[in-house]
């Protein structure tokens, strides 16, 4: 008796795995996730550039802010360099400014030392004040041009409070200019800037 045999195996018949799979595919990316990057990048490159326009915008302004610090190209002038000797009483000198209500601010202190700066191209004009200064026992450490050139406005910059009052006594002194605060164009003492009203 012969044995049966099982039916061949046929290859045409056989549908490939994949072909047997149904319904597989990848989901579609979500359209927000391509755009956060680009506003995120965005939102950087504006924060950078306001942060930039806010430290260079305190800065910048009228000519009369500019930076006064290097200005002064020569040493004091030979008259300056005696130091008075009454200059320890400042309150003897004080009459004009302590009338004025500015004199809250701090005593007239003539030990403090001034740089007197030319911003009006007028030759000689710093060393015209710095002289009178001098005679009138202020101490002139320097002399020279100002970097912030042309201003109409003769101004005595001041770096504190306490020298309100001191920088007052030169604008009565002068008898023309303001006075202003500010650190940066004070240097260690008092800067005097010449403008046109010097000349």
């Amino acid at each position: 008796m012969s044995a049966t045999r099982p039916p061949a195996y046929d290859e045409r018949y056989a549908a490939p795995v994949e072909a047997s799979r149904r319904g597989a595919h990848r989901a579609r990316p979500n359209p927000l996730t391509s755009v956060i990057p680009v506003i995120a990048g965005m939102a950087v490159v504006v924060l950078v550039v306001v942060g930039a326009f806010t430290l260079l915008g305190g800065r910048g302004g009228s000519p009369d802010s500019s930076s006064v610090a290097a200005a002064p190209t020569t040493q004091a002038s030979a008259s300056t360099s005696a130091t008075p000797s009454a200059s320890a009483s400042a309150p003897a000198s004080s009459g004009s400014a302590s009338a004025d209500p500015s004199a809250a601010a701090g005593d007239v202190d003539k030990t403090i030392q001034l740089r007197v700066l030319n911003s009006t191209g007028t030759s000689g004009l710093a060393k015209k004040y710095s002289d009178e200064l001098g005679q009138a026992s202020w101490v002139v450490a320097k002399t020279g041009d100002s970097n912030a050139r042309g201003l109409q406005t003769t101004i005595v910059y001041y770096g504190k409070t306490s020298q309100k009052a001191t920088a007052d006594a030169l604008v009565d002194k002068l008898g023309f200019g303001k006075s202003k605060k500010s650190a940066a164009n004070a240097g260690d003492g008092i800067t005097i800037v010449l403008g046109a009203d010097a000349v």
